[in-house]
């Protein structure tokens, strides 16, 4: 195996990979008259008995697809040993990347056993609401394996009153979500797409945590907390702190952005990358096959204009709207130290599209730098060694069943 990494980068090995199950955005050099693992899709589809072996490829019984799978899917990076992490199906698809590997190795009726059907479409669609809000997924089904546990894992793992108040707070102040001070939830339409990351910690709470922290259970289910409630004041006294420290909110809600906007694929994110490279790791996202020859393989590379546009396509309306950040950029306009109060700042609601546009290019101007990038690059250097990873092992248990 060591002689196989020392020969082929990751662009080769990737193509092994079942497009909609890796997870990387590395591109194949492999010609066409190359034998190759055929992608998800088409493993599955060739693919519906329990055992079976079509070409190079020796497929896991369906007994041990459910077993080698719900062991990976309880590791201690997806859904714990108790499952306490997933107590939903949005928690658990959060968590699926981190066993593409092993599903990769399924039979069509084995990936049913475990999701209660063996469509990939199905399986990877979300269920969005008017906003674009991912609300949930119809898979995995009633019965299947991974809905039981599921349902398991949300019974077992309720919180009482206190317990759900001190974990789902400590959730809200991670530095991803609404930070420390609450400064990237100052608003409830703020908080209520930020709490979103907290989905898997309030679905454990009970009837009595969520009246604590949002006023009501009808108000838990659509993260509107009531007035005077521990998240209505902790969205004010937010808002208060945030006003106070008007620019470093604002590089806080911009720096956040951009690198949430680069976690999925972060080759989007960097100059110099070939585009076929870059629309495949789109393909592996998004869950979709993807076979790479080398005839397909481009010489265009992302420049950094390619890479504004794409930020620009997921930022511009969380930075530019920003209050903050209009604030700053204000001030830095007017080349004074302006100081805003809270009140002032609240003003600032019904921005044009002009002044949109000024502040996120103001703003990407101002973050867009050394220290940025380097986050960026360390994104996409975990990305690809996780791929790594996973690629070898696939290759390394595939081979171990086929041979013996």
């Amino acid at each position: 195996m060591k002689n196989i990494i020392k020969t082929f980068s990751l662009l080769t090995l990737i193509a092994v990979i079942p497009g909609a199950f890796a997870a990387t955005s590395r591109v194949s050099m492999i010609s066409k008259a190359s034998p190759r693992l055929p992608s998800l899709a088409a493993l599955v589809s060739a693919n519906t008995s329990t055992t079976s072996t079509s070409g190079t490829i020796s497929y896991m019984a369906d007994i041990d697809c459910v077993n080698n799978y719900t062991e990976c899917i309880k590791g201690a990076d997806a859904c714990g040993s108790d499952f306490s992490e997933c107590p939903t199906n949005i928690a658990l698809h959060a968590k699926m990347p981190n066993c593409l590997s092993v599903l990769a190795q399924c039979s069509s009726s084995g990936i049913a056993s475990l999701f209660g059907t063996s469509s990939l479409a199905a399986i990877t669609t979300p269920i969005k609401n008017d906003y674009g809000d991912i609300t949930g997924y119809t898979y995995p089904s009633a019965g299947s394996a991974l809905e039981q546990m599921v349902t398991a894992s949300a019974l077992a793992n309720r919180l009482s009153k206190d317990q759900c108040v001190k974990k789902y707070t400590s959730c809200l102040h991670k530095d991803s979500v609404c930070g420390e001070d609450f400064e990237l939830c100052t608003t409830d339409t703020e908080f209520k797409k930020q709490a979103l990351s907290c989905d898997s910690v309030l679905a454990r709470c009970q009837n009595d945590g969520k009246t604590e922290l949002f006023g009501s259970t009808a108000n838990a289910e659509t993260l509107a907390p009531a007035a005077k409630t521990r998240i209505a004041e902790m969205i004010a006294t937010g808002a208060q702190l945030a006003a106070v420290n008007t620019v470093s909110t604002c590089y806080k809600v911009a720096d956040q952005c951009i690198m949430n906007a680069c976690a999925k694929n972060p080759t989007h994110c960097l100059t110099g990358k070939n585009k076929k490279q870059v629309k495949i790791g789109d393909n592996i996202a998004e869950g979709k096959s993807t076979t790479v020859n080398s005839d397909d393989i481009t010489s265009d590379t992302t420049s950094a204009s390619d890479v504004k546009n794409f930020i620009k396509s997921a930022c511009l309306d969380t930075i530019g709207t920003n209050k903050y950040c209009y604030a700053t950029v204000a001030a830095e306009n007017s080349g004074s130290n302006l100081k805003f109060s809270s009140e002032k700042i609240k003003s600032y609601t019904h921005l044009s599209e002009e002044e949109i546009e000024d502040v996120f290019e103001n703003l990407y101007d101002a973050r867009m730098r050394e220290n940025l990038k380097k986050s960026i690059q360390d994104l996409a250097d975990k990305f690809d060694a996780k791929a790594k990873d996973a690629c070898v092992d696939t290759i390394s248990t595939c081979a171990m069943r086929s041979c013996g």
